[in-house]
């Protein structure tokens, strides 16, 4: 159990990293791209699509629903 959580939080930390690199780069600037992006990694996510998704959901209610 002890080694799920920890793949979890590697795989959940290596999937942030990626997004903050798109974001920077401008390759993410609005809702739709979030969406097309979590659609994109949906199938490399093994241990925390459902807490990336709910991740990003959050963020962009605080980005862009101001």
């Amino acid at each position: 159990m002890h080694e799920n959580t920890l793949n979890k939080q590697k795989e959940f930390e290596e999937f942030l990293i990626e997004m903050n690199d798109l974001l920077k780069r401008g390759a993410i600037r609005n809702k739709s791209d979030f969406r097309l992006w979590l659609e994109e990694v949906e199938e490399e996510c093994k241990y925390c699509f459902q807490g990336l998704s709910e991740f990003v959901e959050e963020y962009m209610q605080l980005k862009f629903d101001r």
